[in-house]
Formats: C-alpha cells, structure tokens, sequence
C-alpha cells in the first residue's frame, strides 16, 4: 500500500470520514447526526443494543443507502450516493453479520473471484478459454494462494466453501474482503455464533490483519469482551444517537451506555 498524502483539510487518500450523517427511512429517523474518523492502523468499535442503527451506518458507508444528509468521504472524494461496487474500488470492503460465500465454489475460488476484479479476460476469452485467459485465472489463483496462506487457510484451498467450519467461513469471508485490497474494512459482528475459542483466535486475526495489511478497522460486535480488548477507540449508539465516544475505559462507565444496556440510570 502506498503512503497517503494529506490534503488541505488534513484528510489523507486513505481516511474515512462520515460527517454529520443521518438516514431517514418515512418518519423514521434511523440515523441521527453521525459522524466519525477512522484512520488507516486504528482499530476502532461501533456498539450499541439490537435495534441502534450499527448496520444502518455500515450500509450508509458502503453505498447500500444513501444519506438523508451529510457527507461521507475517503480522503478528499466524496462517496456518500456511490455505488457499493465503486466504493469498495476506491478503498472501502465489508463483511457481513450473516456471512455471505459463495457457498458452492471452492476456497480458492471464493478469493479469486474477488482478486477479479477487472474485465480483462472478456467473456469471448473465457468461453474459448484462451491462453491469455489461462494466464490471467493462473496468476489469480496464485495471487489468492498467497492470501490463503496469510489467512491461514492454504490447506483448506479445495474444499466446498460451505463444508468449512464456521470460524474457517468467517475468516474465509474476511479473506475475500482482503482481497479487494482495502484501505478501510468494515467488520459487522465477525464474532455471531463463535465458540469462545474462537473468539479468541477472531481477536488474535484482527489484531494481525491490522499489522499486516496496514488497514484501518471498524469493528461492529455485541461481544463486549472483544470490543473492549483490542478496540482503540469506541463509538456507541443508541436507537440512532450517538450517545458517547471515547475510549473502552471511558465508555465502559459513561452514564448514558450504562442506561442503554441495561436499561436504568447508572448511580
């Protein structure tokens, strides 16, 4: 990844900014203003009870809505009303709380697919199956093996994605986002249906994935344990407000997240 440069403003090509957002669905009022700086390297938590509208932002992030108001860029370049498509192009890639494979193909295959992400081979090549195709789908593969290996799934490269165990298909997920070459990457609920061994080894691969791919991290997760380990910086909402942000420590004892998780006034 290349050094960012910063603008005017101070943003680098690489920062994600979302500033003053809200998100209307009717009378609805989803999302109240919202706004957060995420940096390449930090490791950063959204939280808040079912219902707080953590999800809603991450779709306003990627392009699946668009915003009643405010602005959302990456670097300078705005990208709020973007296709989801040209928003992962310039830098931003997501998992999901309910993990989205392509459950028939292979591993490997699942990786390639997104490492694909350019129309070079053309369909005429891959119906003939030319040898520029050959070259482009062996050079794919290898590029994908190199980041099975990373992940720590190069044995599993020939397996059904849907025959892995669930925490190789969550890891197999985060994979494929990573294969997008990401400056940014959104994580909603990487823990949902862990084992705490698991979780434990989803902690140890945040904590890597940061180190070794440079990225900035947003982390959506209920496990509060997790968020509160390895999380920098923490953001929680509840039903749509932001209701504090700061540090694990600080936020474990701020009166209004006190009230939002358990449902009283904290003394």
């Amino acid at each position: 990844m290349t050094q960012a440069t910063a603008d005017s403003r101070g943003l680098t090509d690489d920062d994600l900014r979302v500033e003053q957002v809200t998100r209307r669905f009717g009378g609805l009022l989803a999302v109240a203003p919202f706004s957060l700086h995420l940096r390449v390297g930090q490791l950063q938590g959204l939280i808040g009870p079912n219902g707080a509208g953590k999800t809603t932002c991450f779709n306003l992030m990627t392009g699946v809505y668009a915003p009643s108001s405010g602005q959302i860029l990456l670097g300078s370049q705005r990208i709020d009303s973007t296709p989801p498509a040209a928003i992962n192009r310039a830098g931003i890639a997501r998992t999901f709380q309910n993990i989205r494979l392509f459950q028939n193909l292979t591993v490997l295959d699942n990786v390639a697919v997104a490492l694909d992400r350019s129309a070079e081979k053309g369909l005429l090549q891959a119906i003939l199956r030319s040898p520029r195709y050959s070259r482009s789908t062996a050079s794919l593969n290898a590029r994908a093996m190199q980041l099975l290996d990373t992940m720590g799934l190069a044995d599993k490269a020939d397996f059904i994605a849907r025959n892995l165990p669930y925490g190789d298909q969550r890891r197999l997920e985060i994979a494929r986002a990573l294969a997008t070459d990401p400056s940014i990457l959104l994580l909603d609920e990487p823990a949902a249906g862990m084992n705490p061994q698991e979780k434990i080894q989803l902690m140890e691969l945040i904590r890597f994935i940061r180190e070794r791919f440079g990225v900035g991290i947003l982390l959506i997760e209920h496990d509060m344990k997790l968020v509160m380990t390895i999380c920098e910086t923490i953001t929680v909402l509840d039903h749509g407000e932001t209701i504090a942000i700061g540090t694990p420590a600080e936020v474990q004892c701020h009166p209004k997240v006190v009230e939002a998780y358990l449902g009283e006034p904290a003394h």
